[in-house]
């Protein structure tokens, strides 16, 4: 891992504000803020532009925190972040209408019954080094395309990365809907300690369960990414061709520090 060459001032957040920014946001839900399909269009766009405004600075950040060359850090996260804001832009209004509910005639006759697609409140993202930007910006979008209030808390070990991130939701978002909160263990544990309605981690088993134990608390549903080395399974291909899971290229990215990564390359050899 690259030394923290601070790029841009990085400072933890006062852990005494994040009560009242969690309530702040709660607030912003429940007014119905963020429930219309027009503002939540507004805001997946201007997020894509303010990550496409910072993305030198990104860039930049992602070297000096991990030393991420430039094509990794477009491919692996910058590119992949803005593919999906297109994506859920382009989807959007169709995965948000009711669904028809499959009943016999008479039923649907009388009850004319729909599925209605509704919120869940208030979003707690909390990321990881390895991805500092896909991590927590993804997910960010779709708390956002579902009409959800979030908080973001990007990683305190890749401190440029977690500025810049800070710098494009904050300079982009509607700070009445959206927050990042920057620090490591106090302010993580100070975010732990508030209700939210859903929370999103992704990171190594062992702080997963801290999160889980806390959510399990106020019954808030958690969505877990843990990291760890995957088994992988092939069938060798004629030539003893590399499939695309073993290609070195794919296994080195991020040094390996990433969850899909073999702990080996194998190859097969075959008689004509």
């Amino acid at each position: 891992m690259a030394s923290h060459l601070l790029i841009i001032p990085f400072s933890s957040t006062p852990v005494e504000s994040i009560a009242p920014t969690v309530s702040r946001l709660q607030n912003s839900f429940t007014s119905l803020r963020t429930h219309p399909l027009a503002y939540r269009e507004e805001q997946l766009r201007k997020l894509y532009w303010g990550i496409k405004d910072n993305e030198h600075r990104l860039i930049q950040a992602l070297k000096a925190d991990l030393g991420k060359p430039y094509f990794e850090a477009m491919i692996a996260e910058i590119d992949s972040v803005g593919a999906e804001i297109l994506y859920v832009l382009k989807n959007l209004r169709k995965w948000a209408a009711d669904d028809k509910v499959d009943l016999p005639f008479l039923h649907r006759l009388v009850l004319s019954p729909r599925i209605r697609k509704e919120p869940m409140g208030t979003v707690l993202v909390i990321g990881a080094f390895n991805y500092p930007a896909l991590v927590v910006l993804v997910p960010l979008i779709g708390a956002i395309a579902a009409g959800n209030t979030a908080v973001v808390k990007p990683s305190e070990q890749a401190p440029n990365s977690a500025a810049i991130i800070t710098r494009i939701v904050e300079g982009a978002l509607d700070p009445e809907a959206y927050a990042v909160v920057n620090g490591g263990i106090p302010e993580s544990t100070e975010l732990l300690n508030q209700k939210f309605d859903k929370i999103c981690y992704t990171g190594n088993a062992a702080i997963g369960r801290i999160v889980a134990t806390a959510a399990a608390k106020h019954l808030t549903p958690v969505l877990l990414e843990l990291g760890g080395l995957n088994p992988l399974l092939r069938k060798g291909l004629p030539g003893g061709k590399f499939t695309t899971w073993d290609k070195p290229a794919f296994a080195l990215t991020m040094s390996s520090y990433t969850p899909l990564s073999k702990p080996n390359l194998s190859a097969h050899s075959y008689k004509p």
